[in-house]
């Protein structure tokens, strides 16, 4: 069967699954930036979207059996799975059967069927939706798509007026309006008893990955937590203040935020790890130091003295010999500022181009707080020279710009193949 799906990005997989009322659409604000840093793969469910629908087995348990075959078709070994609404019970699927191949687990909001404290949410009044399907409610829905969703979309919200935008609503109601759209997904609420068997088997053996979860304190929130402490052996909870359901729509920068601290920084494991990297990167290498040790993707204004435990790793690891100089790369303006502030920044990894493609602000911005780096002695690598592909039809000019501002020591750019890496050194040297 066909599944669709949004892709973009190069790097580690995140695999973006989304729940009822919605389709792959509802990740589309947050793709580019995730894509700065990872391969995004965003389908449509099996039935709902533009992915066809299955001729049986629809559910929880095989919908990730189905999504996993499209992480193998597209070449992704591990991947981080992320999860909301019925989409994170897909997202749970897919980590318990296949923890090998899962990195970490963030689930957004709802609920997993079989696990202590489900029945509650599945037999309240309130949820009568989850047992409102066939003939005689489609029947009732048809053509009255926009009033039905209109009840999920207000009423799971801590407010209405900060939930699903106009635009958003428009699409999803016509994609659930289509032929045998609203019964197919209505099957994956058919398959909950279902999916309470497989799951209450499933955590018989606990996930030992990561897992995040995000709620609305309005919302499932608490109680998504307390079950994911059950599933799961090393379970974070951020609970999202004056928030409903629609997590990814009433609080977008939260969210990101979350998502951003769970997949990037959580990765070093704080100074116990940072050290033991520090061990790897030089056996990896063969070498007994490092020129440069860099900080990856610092984005808040107060990063400085929020990671400054982390910090203190490079700072010992140069006091011992191990690394010569330590610093940063930063994904944000505030970031980059409060780096050029820092007397512990002595190399600092900087997005700049032309067009201000994927960068922290515009070009004279950034350009403005770089020179005030260099006046005091930091060292300047540039990234982004090309606009992670923007400006791929126009590489002399985005090279003639960076070697021209006379601001960076020298800057990275990343080659598909041998011969693009040859014809890139030659474009340099013409530049120059």
């Amino acid at each position: 069967m066909k599944i669709h799906y949004l892709t973009a990005g190069r790097g580690p997989a995140v695999i973006l699954l989304h729940g009822y009322t919605q389709t792959s659409r509802m990740w589309r604000p947050i793709i580019p930036l995730l894509a700065e840093k990872f391969m995004v793969i965003a389908p449509d469910l099996p039935g709902i979207g533009d992915s066809d629908i299955p001729t049986d087995r629809l559910d929880m348990k095989n919908a990730a059996i189905r999504m996993h075959g499209l992480a193998k078709a597209l070449k992704v070994e591990k991947a981080r799975v992320v999860g909301h609404d019925i989409g994170l019970m897909v997202a749970y699927a897919y980590a318990a059967q296949f923890p090998a191949e899962t990195e970490k687990l963030v689930v957004m909001d709802a609920f997993l069927p079989g696990v202590a404290g489900w029945e509650d949410v599945y037999n309240d009044p309130g949820s009568w939706h989850f047992r409102f399907n066939g003939p005689t409610p489609e029947a009732l829905v048809k053509g009255r798509e926009r009033t039905y969703f209109e009840h999920y979309w207000n009423d799971f919200a801590a407010d209405k007026n900060r939930s699903l935008s106009e635009a958003d609503r428009a699409a999803y109601t016509a994609a659930y309006a289509r032929p045998r759209r609203m019964r197919a997904s209505w099957a994956y609420f058919v398959s909950f008893p279902q999916a309470a068997k497989d799951f209450e088997e499933l955590a018989k053996t606990k996930l030992t990955m990561p897992v995040l979860a995000i709620g609305g304190e309005k919302a499932n929130g608490t109680l998504l937590g307390q079950q994911m402490k059950i599933v799961a052996t090393n379970a974070t909870m951020v609970a999202l203040k004056d928030t409903g359901h629609w997590v990814m729509e009433e609080r977008p920068k939260e969210t990101m935020e979350a998502l951003d601290e769970f997949f990037v920084k959580s990765a070093t494991g704080g100074e116990r790890t940072s050290r033991a990297d520090l061990d790897r990167f030089r056996k990896e290498l063969g070498t007994e130091y490092l020129d440069i040790c860099l900080m990856h993707c610092v984005t808040e204004s107060d990063w400085t003295e929020r990671y400054k435990g982390v910090m203190d790793v490079p700072s010992e690891a140069k006091e011992k010999g191990i690394i010569r100089a330590h610093g940063c790369s930063c994904h944000s303006i505030e970031a980059l500022r409060a780096a050029a502030k820092s007397p512990w920044v002595e190399v600092d990894l900087v997005r700049m181009n032309p067009i201000g493609s994927h960068m922290d602000a515009d070009p004279e911005t950034v350009a403005s707080v770089i020179r005030e780096m260099r006046a005091v002695g930091k060292g300047i690598i540039g990234m982004k020279i090309l606009g992670q592909g923007d400006l791929r039809g126009r590489q002399d000019e985005a090279l003639k710009y960076a070697l021209s501002l006379g601001l960076l020591d020298a800057f990275t750019i990343g080659a598909e193949s041998k011969v693009e890496q040859q014809d890139l050194v030659r474009r340099i040297a013409s530049a120059a």
